[in-house]
């Protein structure tokens, strides 16, 4: 028999370089992946001030061309590092990984392409779950 497909968020600074944009789209149509949800992140400012954004739009592009507007949530990620190690950056990609995470259909994985800012959010504002069957990958 075989195995159910793996819950998975993909955290993407997707316009920062031309690779995630394939490991987006091979998620996306692996049978073996159940995709809960895409974060796009950020990506410094040393080329831009507004780096989230354009991973947003990146891929909104992606899902677009797909044909997947409106089958795969997006939840913007933070705009920014984390000021400190203690103040988190909430967004609706922190909330989404919080959610997901606190669900009890088995393991969730979270694949960060880029920085690892929304998980460490998600475990500033929700410390919980940091006891729940999540595991995060970065790449």
């Amino acid at each position: 028999m075989p195995a159910s497909p793996r819950r998975l968020i993909i955290d993407t600074d997707a316009k920062n370089e031309a690779d995630d944009q394939y490991a987006i789209v091979h998620a996306l149509l692996s049978p073996t992946l159940d995709v809960r949800g895409i974060v796009p992140a950020h990506f410094g400012t040393r080329r831009s001030n507004t780096s989230m954004e354009q991973s947003r739009d990146e891929v909104n592009l992606l899902l677009n061309l797909m044909g997947m507007t409106d089958s795969i949530i997006v939840a913007d990620g933070a705009t920014a590092a984390l000021p400190d190690a203690v103040t988190p950056a909430p967004s609706a990609g922190s909330r989404l990984i919080i959610t997901e995470a606190m669900k009890d259909e088995g393991t969730l994985y979270v694949a960060f392409l880029g920085p690892l800012t929304n998980m460490a959010s998600a475990i500033l504002e929700e410390p919980a779950i940091q006891d729940r069957d999540v595991v995060v990958v970065w790449v």
